[in-house]
């Protein structure tokens, strides 16, 4: 009896596991903030969860927004097969620093991990407003 119980429990843990790898990619919608940096980025999404016009705004943590250019998104699988969503952007009056915005979970919740021209071995980590208690990864 102990036997099919553990066979049970390994059947549903590998089924857990296999469903949250399949899990689409995380949304980049909302209010994204850096406690290290006080950056800010405001992503807004239409319904299949892309990025449109003037959907990506930024602040260097002076409270003054701008506009982002998008350059390119699209949902990838990374090498661990995690689904992410990856997105490159750059401000219009800065047009050679390209900040590379990756979202992906991290305990089970949502983060951005960004990169900027210049500095790629620099992540900073972006949370939503609505979820600052996630833990800082490690690298």
């Amino acid at each position: 009896m102990k036997m099919k119980k553990l066979l049970f429990l390994f059947l549903f843990l590998g089924l857990e596991v296999t469903l949250f790898a399949q899990a689409k990619a995380p949304s980049m919608k909302g209010y994204w903030y850096c406690v290290e940096t006080a950056q800010m980025f405001v992503i807004q999404t239409d319904k299949d969860d892309t990025v449109q016009g003037r959907g990506a705004s930024y602040s260097a943590g002076n409270g003054k927004f701008i506009e982002m250019q998008i350059m390119t998104q699209t949902p990838k699988l990374t090498e661990s097969g995690e689904n992410v969503y990856f997105m490159k952007l750059y401000d219009r009056k800065k047009p050679n620093t390209v900040y590379d915005l990756t979202c992906e979970y991290f305990l089970q919740q949502p983060i951005i991990s960004v990169t900027t021209t210049g500095k790629r071995d620099k992540i900073s980590y972006f949370y939503r407003l609505d979820n600052m208690t996630a833990k800082t990864p490690v690298n």
